[in-house]
């Protein structure tokens, strides 16, 4: 499915949201077209984002720094976290953890992070638990920073919806098979499989 128009569908719950374009430009091999976006809030039964044309398909929960992130994995909100991931995990077929933090930030030790191996350790083992992929995206110190990642967090859901005619789900956990890693890593897209 090529779109021309999406509805990007908010939680709203999310107090500062990411920012989405009302148009973002889209490639097939040397063509491009413009797709329009639209942003409404809802309230989402997991996750922060979602494509209202592909509901079930690419869902993506926001953490908004590595602090949260901490909190989340290793406090006393662990229990819910979890929770909240095993329904992500199973309301998406490509479930996304958002990131905005550097790199760097998962590695420093501070007031807010005292152990960040512990931490790596952790969200490890969530991401391998509940079948999630990591996407980090530029801290929200600013409109600039917010627009940006809202961007990329687009791309990837549009990408996932423009291609799900080739991916083939691992029905064990939801995440791609080898074949939709080709696809994903940008590789020339492969030929669907043979019906037979």
């Amino acid at each position: 499915m090529r779109p021309t128009a999406v509805t990007v569908e908010i939680d709203s719950r999310e107090k500062k949201p990411l920012i989405f374009p009302g148009q973002v430009e889209r490639w097939d091999g040397d063509r491009h077209r413009l797709v329009s976006v639209a942003t409404r809030r809802v309230a989402l039964d997991s996750g922060d984002y979602r494509l209202a044309e592909a509901k079930d398909l690419c869902v993506v929960e926001r953490k908004g720094s590595v602090r949260e992130l901490y909190t989340n994995l290793l406090t006393s909100d662990a229990g819910r976290q979890g929770r909240s991931l095993s329904r992500l995990s199973h309301s998406s077929r490509f479930p996304w953890l958002c990131l905005q933090a550097a790199p760097s930030g998962l590695l420093t030790v501070t007031d807010e992070t005292p152990r960040p191996a512990q931490l790596l350790s952790r969200l490890s083992w969530c991401l391998m638990k509940y079948g999630l992929h990591l996407l980090m995206v530029p801290p929200p110190t600013s409109q600039a920073a917010l627009r940006l990642s809202g961007e990329l967090v687009l791309h990837l859901m549009l990408g996932y919806m423009e291609n799900d005619e080739w991916l083939v789900k691992d029905h064990s956990h939801g995440s791609p098979t080898g074949f939709d890693a080709a696809v994903l890593r940008g590789c020339s897209r492969p030929k669907p499989p043979e019906q037979g």
